[in-house]
Order: structure tokens, then sequence, then C-alpha cells
């Protein structure tokens, strides 16, 4: 992909193809880039069936203007990097899919009401701990913040505002608010996306209305047709 005109409607389209950003959270689009979800522990035989919008450092890069951690013009270089250092950017990409994993764990965990283990924590501390010296403390409108800088130097630059995200929802965030979509009803592998229910009444139960929503009420509509098809044959 590159920078010419070519290159930048590539980009675009490539774009149109990743998935929507529903979260709430950075950390949390980050690792809902697998559909359906399921669950941290299916099989290798189950995975067949979920479509991963990251399958190489490319898609990354695509997903992480998608989502706005960085503009077009600060993906170009890094992608010209990872085109000279092709293996490096092989293993880089290899470690970012390893830290969604470990991500979704963690954030599973939680919204599932499970005890996140303690070397869990452990590692998104230290792990955060090492991206903040890619950080500089600056002054806002009101306060202070940390601002991360894109650097080609460094493949994995895109997840260092990640990895803030997910500390300040693990450490700053309301917990309750963290849920799993179901999924429509009927179906083996659930959705099992993550969201931050933003609503007043914490009434959100979908993933998207959309999406698992629209479908869940078509089935509950369809449902309730036949009962009345039913008591009417009566």
């Amino acid at each position: 992909m590159g920078t010419s005109m070519n290159g930048r409607q590539e980009l675009h389209e490539a774009m149109l193809r990743m998935p929507p950003l529903i979260g709430e959270r950075l950390c949390l689009d980050f690792v809902n880039s697998i559909e359906p979800r399921g669950d941290p522990y299916l099989s290798q035989e189950q995975r067949v069936a979920q479509r991963d919008y990251l399958t190489s450092y490319t898609d990354f890069l695509v997903w992480s203007v998608h989502a706005s951690i960085m503009t077009e013009e600060e993906a170009w270089p890094l992608l010209k990097q990872a085109s000279l250092q092709a293996s490096h950017a092989e293993e880089t990409f290899k470690q970012i899919i390893a830290l969604r994993e470990e991500l979704y764990m963690l954030f599973w965990k939680v919204a599932s009401f499970q005890v996140v283990p303690e070397q869990a924590l452990e590692w998104l501390q230290q792990s955060y701990v090492d991206t903040l010296s890619h950080a500089q403390l600056i002054k806002a409108e009101r306060q202070y913040i940390w601002q991360w800088k894109v650097e080609k130097e460094y493949l994995a630059s895109p997840t260092w505002p990640i990895m803030q995200s997910a500390l300040e929802l693990l450490t700053a965030g309301d917990l309750t608010r963290l849920k799993l979509c179901p999924g429509t009803p009927g179906v083996w592998m659930a959705c099992s996306w993550l969201f931050y229910d933003e609503s007043k009444n914490r009434s959100r139960h979908w993933c998207s209305m959309t999406d698992c929503g629209g479908r869940a009420k078509a089935n509950r509509q369809t449902a309730r047709r036949r009962i009345k098809r039913k008591q009417h044959q009566l």
C-alpha cells in the first residue's frame, strides 16, 4: 500500500472493511477485532468460524487509523518501515495479537464477574510501565495528560494509547458498566464483544442494535407471530 492516490484509496477501502467501533473505550474496540468472539477458551477448530480483521501488520495500521489512534500521514512512515523490515514487522504483529488476546482475557473475566489472576494484573502493570518511556506529560486545557508520539522506529507504537486506555478503564472506570454482548439467541458461538455501557440506566444489552440486538429483536417478533398463528389455529 503506497503513499500515492491509489494507496490512499486502498487505505480508505480497507478502513471500510474494519469492524464498527462500539466498545466506547479504545482498548475494547481493539479486542473486538474478531467476530464472533465466543470466549477465550475456544479450540482451534472452533476458531475457524471466527473472522479476524487483523491478519497482518498492515491490517493493524489500517485499524489504527480507523480507530483514530493516528492519522493517515502518521501511518505511512510505519508502513514503509514495515516493508523494509518484513521479519521485524511480522514478529511485532505477533506481539500485537498476543497483547490483544491478553487484554481480552483480562476484561472478559471482569465482565464475567470472575477474579482476574494476579499474573494478568502484573503483566498489565509492567506493560504499561514499559510504554510510559514513550510518553510525554503535557498541559491540556484544565489538566496534564500523557501524549503519545507515533514513531516509525517503533512499529508497535500504536499500541501505546491502547495500553493507556486499558489501564484507565481498569483503574478509573466503573467496571459494573463493562459488559459482554450475548449475541443472537440460538447461535452456538456468542458474540461476546465487550462494551462500556454509557447509558444512564445501564440498560444497554447488545453490542449494537443494528447487529446482534436487531437480530435478537427480529427473532423475538418471529417467535411471537408463530405463537399467535398457533393460537388462531386452536
